[in-house]
């Protein structure tokens, strides 16, 4: 992992160097990882930017102790992992050159790069860690970094005086962690009842069944994913939402064919018939449902509104239902809300906190709006 960092870093500062004016430096520069040397006083040297590991620790504050699962297409079985570890590399960039400004100018480069690219480039990333979000990021010159914060000390370990450096971190992804297979679960058996021992397994206990019944992803036309789909069943209460990834499950419905509505703010309701029967292999296969935006929305822009709700602590407002004139729309994980439809600059704006409570709240368009005593 760590070698593959060291290449990471030494293709940025390669592609930087192609695409950067001249440096104005003696020889050709060149890009080491070994310990830092003293250049004698007089000797001219060969002009190089070293990046000396010194400090290696996982960032806390990046810790992730969720699972991740990926279906096997063909099998009642998804592979489960632990997420990825955050680990934090530190780095010690010195400049070595004929003259102190050359070197100085080596670090001025150095330290433009790594704050442009506060996140590697994706091009750039080993192929163990691709498709992770920021998979690699960097911070550098910061004296909050713990790896930094004490210089002078290191410098000292090395048993050399002090020369100009720059403290760069590095915070890559990192699983070590092998993938089990688990079985997926379709049917969950509830048992309800009344004693406890010693009547034990003995007593009489009520038994609740629930099974996905219908699953599927609600999205756009160009395919992306609608959050907060509302989705209905003809013939039967309640009602589900798509979450952030566009999915949906209906369950216990009986075999048969059903009427499904899917209704959203921004996009036109779409009813499908879709039919609800076992399969021989006991899976659930999963429909895709489109939505398209009414012709007045995708040709015209500014007959969309737009808002955001925050608490008094400034954290969003998110799924509550908000209303202004006929238009109704409902906050995301967010806070964000939208409107089918303009509103003026300032409006008045009806918030459902709870079903018996709503307030009136009084919005700036292009501002996020607080609800103050909602914490």
């Amino acid at each position: 992992m760590i070698d593959e960092i060291d290449s990471t870093l030494i293709a940025l500062l390669e592609s930087e160097l192609e695409s950067a004016p001249p440096l104005k430096i003696e020889g050709k520069l060149s890009f080491t990882f070994e310990r830092p040397l003293v250049t004698p006083s007089g000797v001219k040297s060969h002009p190089s930017l070293n990046l000396y590991l010194h400090d290696i620790r996982e960032n806390i504050g990046l810790r992730d102790d969720t699972f991740q699962y990926r279906r096997r297409t063909s099998e009642l079985v998804s592979d489960r992992q632990r997420a990825p570890v955050r680990m934090s590399l530190g780095y010690l960039v010195t400049a070595h050159a004929a003259t102190s400004t050359e070197e100085h100018r080596l670090l001025g480069w150095a330290l433009e790069v790594f704050y442009r690219n506060a996140v590697i480039p994706s091009s750039m990333w080993p192929d163990s860690i691709k498709g992770i979000p920021n998979a690699i990021t960097c911070t550098v010159a910061q004296p909050d970094q713990p790896a930094h914060q004490d210089i002078c000390a290191l410098w000292r370990a090395m048993g050399l005086p002090i020369q100009p450096s720059l403290g760069l971190a590095v915070t890559t992804a990192f699983n070590p962690f092998d993938s089990e297979p688990v079985r997926l679960v379709q049917e969950a058996i509830l048992a309800v009842g009344q004693g406890a021992p010693p009547s034990g397994e003995n007593r009489n206990l009520d038994l609740h069944t629930k099974r996905v019944a219908l699953a599927g992803v609600a999205t756009d036309a160009r395919g992306k994913a609608i959050e907060r789909v509302c989705v209905s069943v003809t013939g039967f209460p309640g009602e589900v939402f798509t979450n952030h990834k566009g999915v949906f499950l209906l369950l216990d419905l009986p075999e048969g064919t059903h009427e499904v509505h899917f209704k959203h703010p921004m996009h036109i309701g779409v009813v499908r018939n879709l039919r609800v029967e076992a399969s021989s292999d006991g899976l659930v296969r999963p429909i895709t449902i489109r939505l398209a935006v009414p012709t007045a929305q995708s040709n015209h822009k500014a007959s969309i509104s737009r808002g955001r709700l925050l608490n008094a602590k400034g954290e969003p407002l998110a799924f509550v239902s908000v209303q202004y004139n006929e238009f109704v729309s409902v906050t995301d994980r967010f806070g964000e809300y939208t409107f089918s439809g303009p509103a003026p600059d300032e409006y008045l704006l009806k918030v459902q906190i709870t079903s018996e409570k709503a307030i009136n709240v009084a919005v700036h368009t292009g501002k996020p709006t607080v609800v103050e005593g909602i914490t």
